[in-house]
């Protein structure tokens, strides 16, 4: 398996989709970003079959603060938004890529705190120092990451 972290690699090419035969039925199973754009890809009329592979939302739960140790900064994490979206909004450089628990790609070191995790990757040994940001959260009212 080769994961391609979309902030590094970029979104795949679909315009290939748009000159598919008429009857090729399209599959696609992903994140909702990949199958929305998929869909946008598709000639008018056409949809393809989706599957999507997210457990939960990323959101859920209350508010919670996240401080971001080696930036020196500090994070408001609203309920309805993943500890990704928020801290990418100061540090715009953080790697991800499925934003759906499943790849590692936007694993940080919890330095304090308690993270609530949703995610499908981490083993139990890894889960006591690390979080995947895009999809777990916190299970208190603040975090400290090592970022």
């Amino acid at each position: 398996m080769r994961v391609v972290a979309e902030d590094t690699g970029g979104r795949p090419d679909l315009a290939f989709l748009a000159d598919l035969p008429e009857g090729t039925e399209v599959y696609c199973c992903g994140p909702d970003g990949l199958m929305a754009a998929v869909t946008a890809a598709l000639p008018e009329g056409r949809a393809p079959r989706l599957e999507r592979f997210a457990a939960a939302a990323p959101g859920g739960g209350g508010a919670f603060e996240v401080e971001l140790r080696r930036s020196g900064r500090t994070v408001r994490v609203p309920a309805d938004r993943s500890v990704l979206a928020a801290v990418r909004d100061e540090v715009p450089h953080v790697p991800y890529s499925c934003e759906q628990g499943f790849c590692g790609t936007c694993r940080q070191r919890v330095l304090q705190g308690e993270a609530g995790h949703r995610d499908e990757l981490l083993t139990d040994g890894e889960r006591h120092d690390s979080m995947l940001i895009c999809f777990s959260r916190c299970r208190g009212t603040r975090l400290v990451l090592d970022l």
